[in-house]
Formats: structure tokens, C-alpha cells, sequence
């Protein structure tokens, strides 16, 4: 077995484990279900997991409004023993707002790697928990970006960890194939990121968009070689079978032109991660997906795109 291999069940512990004070990792190389329960149990008894009816007492909410809250992605549970409780971080946090913002952003996620997410010190933050970043503009605006990333990037997170041999199984996935390397958790995080990507809007082949801009075409394939070559479009690659996503194309069956400064700007993305990003909630756009507003408002998804490499420009 290759390093890499033997590396993949383990991602999730380290994260796990490294998110544990004081806690020595020293001859941890495998993730231990009962550490991670007891540490849950540990985190209901102090209080910091609390019951929703607390939650929803503390908050003065009524039933209607904590259910919407709770349906939207603002706020989550997680589950214990069959029980489900609130992180307290909701009723310590002044910033509430901006918590339920980046809570939606990185609703698509298992709740347990939420709650990691929102209270582990991370490198790409300057050192400080999201969580400390909600009271400065400036940090706020970070972390954003950069939960929104790390939810589309997810995958291509895992595949940086093992290398290549991570990259094989990770396309394996896409063909429907078993990952047997993966962890069972990280692999149903991924899945349900292939899965949406695949399943929530149409795929076309070449053949089936057929010839529309040039009536000289020598072939029903000239028109998206050309395209694709031109990058005005782009696509993925599923079990052998080229796949051009139906989001791209007007109602003529030409490409959108707002299509190719988005690709412009993603230069040197793969195309599953473009695609991942089109798929995704974006805070920018109000919690719609970049591909809802192709049609509608296609300068504001060039802009997010933007945002999403580069950062707001303030001048």
C-alpha cells in the first residue's frame, strides 16, 4: 500500500484529534469512535451542546422561527446518543447575524464537521477560530471567502492530503465506484458533493447540442470543440463520457458569454471543481447558486467568481 493510501482513513482523525486540548496524538494513527463519542458526551455535560428547547428559550424565539432558522442552515445539531443537541456558540455570540451567514455557507457539510469548522484555530485565519473573526469587518469578509471555498474545495482538500493516489480514487467516485480507501465519513461528505454536482442539473454530450451558431459546421461536434477550445465553455469527464453541464447555454444553445470571464478567471481549476463552485450556495448571491443566476443575472456570478479567487476590491 502506498503512503498515500495508508494516509486517507486518517484525515479525519488528525483534524479530529488535533482539535483536542490537552490531548498528546503521539501513536494515534487510527480513529478511535469511542474517543470521539466520549468527547461529544464531554461537550453535552459542560454545556456546550445544549437541548433545543433551551436553545430556543435562551434565544426567545417561538417554534416557527426556530424551525425556519433551523431549516435554513443558520443554525444546526448535531446528534448524541440518539439525541440531537444546539452548539451553545448561538447564544454566547454577539455577531449572531454574520454566525448564521457562514452557518448556511457551510450548511452542505455533516454537522460534527461544522462545529470543528466554527471552533478550531486555522492557519488560513491568522491563527483565530471563525468564530473570533465574526466581530472585524475585515476578518469577517476572510472567512467568508474561505468557508465558501473550503466547502466547494473540499474534495480537492482531500486529494491535496494523500496525493495522487487520492486523485484516482477521488475520479473512481465520480464513475460510481466504491472508494474503499476512504473513511466512511469523509467519503459520504464527498459523495454528497458529486452526487449534487451530477444530479442537480442536466449534462449534455456534444452530440446533443448539436450545431446552432454555424451553419458551416462540418459536424455536430465542430461547435463545442470550438467553444471548449475557446473557453467559452467547459466540461467534465464521467465513465469515458465527455459531459457539458446545460447551465452554460442560452435559450438558443449558445454559450453565455458571462461563461468564459468565469472561466477566465477560474484558470487552472479542474473542471469538477468549476463545476463544484457553479453548484454551490454563494453568500454573495444570497444563498443562491451561481448557476440559478446565469440566466438572470449573470454579471453579478463574474463577480462572484472574482470574490471567490481574489476578494472583495474596496477602493
Amino acid at each position: 500500500m502506498s503512503i498515500a493510501a495508508a494516509r486517507a482513513p486518517t484525515i479525519f482523525s488528525e483534524t479530529f484529534v488535533g482539535s483536542l486540548s490537552p490531548v498528546s496524538t503521539a501513536g494515534l494513527s487510527e480513529f478511535d469512535p469511542g474517543l470521539e463519542l466520549a468527547h461529544w458526551r464531554t461537550k453535552v455535560e459542560s454545556g456546550e451542546l445544549i437541548s433545543r428547547d433551551a436553545l430556543r428559550e435562551t434565544l426567545q424565539l417561538s417554534s416557527a422561527h426556530f424551525r425556519r432558522l433551523h431549516s435554513q442552515g443558520s443554525i444546526f445539531s448535531v446528534k448524541i446518543d440518539r439525541d440531537k443537541y444546539f452548539p451553545a456558540i448561538f447564544v454566547h455570540q454577539r455577531f449572531r447575524r454574520r454566525l448564521y451567514t457562514v452557518c448556511r455557507i457551510i450548511e452542505p457539510l455533516p454537522e460534527k464537521y461544522r462545529l470543528l469548522f466554527l471552533t478550531s484555530r486555522r492557519k488560513d485565519l491568522g491563527g483565530f477560530t471563525p468564530l473570533a473573526c465574526l466581530d472585524d469587518n475585515e476578518k469577517y469578509r476572510r472567512l467568508k471567502r474561505m468557508a465558501t471555498a473550503w466547502v466547494v474545495d473540499s474534495c480537492a482538500l482531500v486529494r491535496a492530503e494523500v496525493g495522487e493516489q487520492e486523485s484516482v480514487a477521488f475520479q473512481a467516485l465520480i464513475d460510481a465506484s466504491p472508494v474503499a480507501l476512504l473513511e466512511p465519513s469523509r467519503a459520504e461528505m464527498e459523495k454528497r458533493v458529486v452526487d449534487a454536482v451530477l444530479n442537480n442539473t442536466k449534462w449534455l454530450t456534444a452530440e446533443m447540442i448539436g450545431r446552432r451558431d454555424d451553419s458551416n459546421a462540418s459536424s455536430v461536434l465542430d461547435a463545442t470543440r470550438r467553444w471548449k477550445k475557446a473557453g467559452k465553455i467547459f466540461s467534465i469527464e464521467r465513465a469515458g463520457q465527455t459531459l457539458y453541464p446545460l447551465y452554460v447555454f442560452d435559450e438558443l444553445g449558445n454559450p453565455i458569454p458571462e461563461v468564459a470571464k468565469v472561466l477566465k478567471i477560474f484558470k487552472g481549476y479542474r473542471p469538477f471543481r468549476v463545476a463544484s463552485w457553479f453548484e454551490s450556495t454563494n453568500a454573495l448571491l444570497r444563498g443562491k447558486r451561481p448557476r440559478e443566476l446565469l440566466g438572470s443575472d449573470p454579471a453579478a456570478v463574474v463577480e462572484a467568481a472574482r470574490d471567490h479567487v481574489v476578494g472583495p476590491v474596496h477602493g
